[in-house]
């Protein structure tokens, strides 16, 4: 049935993902039955008019008085089939083109938008290709949501740096600021106190012999004046 050029292929492209491959899946298998909906419901358009044109009949009017409101049904469940009859050969016409074609060359955000109008529309008019297309709608619902959010992630971000500011307009992007870093006190060597120097002056007294600081004006020992 894929050589008749309107069917979506069965071979599934190896690159694509398993919500892709599942979204396509959903999209085979609405147009087959679409396509087997097609002579159930020509069979059943033609049985219900028929019935419609019997119970309209003035001889059957005559004796059914509820004959009337009877073919009104039948006229407008004639009209329903027939309204199947057509979505479904739309369907086969342009399923492939705007649902299986954008999937196979990834484009899966306008398969989705697409998958979900004739989704809705063969719920109307179909039922079960309806259903199998909106599941189609929401696997790719959820590959497009996953995609996002992998592409919102910064590269930095990835690879574990943190992610780096936008330049500001008119120059580049400023370096942070680094705290300022205050040196290292050098050690200092060690001097000693002129006053210390002075203390360790020693000088001898020449009356009694003791030693005493220099900037004693006398003997402690003796109260020899020094000279």
């Amino acid at each position: 049935m894929s050589q008749l050029n309107l069917f979506t292929s069965e071979e599934i492209p190896p690159w694509l993902p398993p919500q892709a491959k599942e979204a396509r899946s959903h999209v085979f298998w609405a147009q087959i039955v679409s396509f087997i909906e097609i002579p159930i419901s020509v069979f059943l358009t033609i049985l219900l008019l028929y019935y419609y044109f019997r119970y309209s009949s003035p001889s059957f009017v005559r004796i059914n008085p509820n004959a009337a409101s009877l073919a009104s049904a039948f006229f407008a469940f004639a009209m329903y089939f027939i309204a199947i009859v057509i979505v479904s050969v739309l369907e086969l016409a342009f399923i492939r083109v705007h649902v299986s074609n954008p999937i196979d060359s990834g484009k899966f955000v306008v398969a989705e938008e697409r998958a979900v109008l004739w989704g809705v529309l063969s719920i109307l008019f179909g039922l079960i290709p309806g259903i199998m297309l909106i599941a189609s709608a929401m696997s790719l619902r959820e590959l497009n949501k996953h995609a996002t959010s992998v592409k919102e992630i910064p590269a930095e971000a990835a690879n574990g740096q943190p992610p780096s500011g936008p330049a500001p307009p008119g120059g580049e992007a400023k370096k942070p600021v680094q705290p300022p870093q205050t040196p290292a006190k050098q050690p200092q060597p060690f001097s000693v106190p002129a006053a210390s120097k002075q203390h360790s002056d020693m000088v001898k007294c020449k009356k009694c012999g003791a030693s005493y600081p220099a900037f004693m004006h006398s003997c402690p020992s003796c109260n020899e004046p020094k000279s």
